[in-house]
């Protein structure tokens, strides 16, 4: 993740944009850690026999 962000920053990239589900902790997890912030969040999605929510996050550079 520091890698993807020190490159972001290398090339002026404003923002990084990540998707995750809510089942996924740990993603969240390392997002959080990074300083990323969900901006949209798509709940009750039912797939593969499960309900979760779709979330976007970014990160402003």
């Amino acid at each position: 993740m520091e890698k993807v962000i020190h490159h972001s920053q290398e090339f002026n990239i404003r923002s990084i944009r990540l998707e995750t589900y809510s089942c996924l902790k740990d993603a969240r997890d390392l997002y959080k850690k990074y300083g990323f912030e969900p901006y949209d969040i798509r709940s009750n999605l039912e797939k593969y026999g499960q309900s979760f929510d779709q979330e976007f996050w970014e990160k402003k550079l």
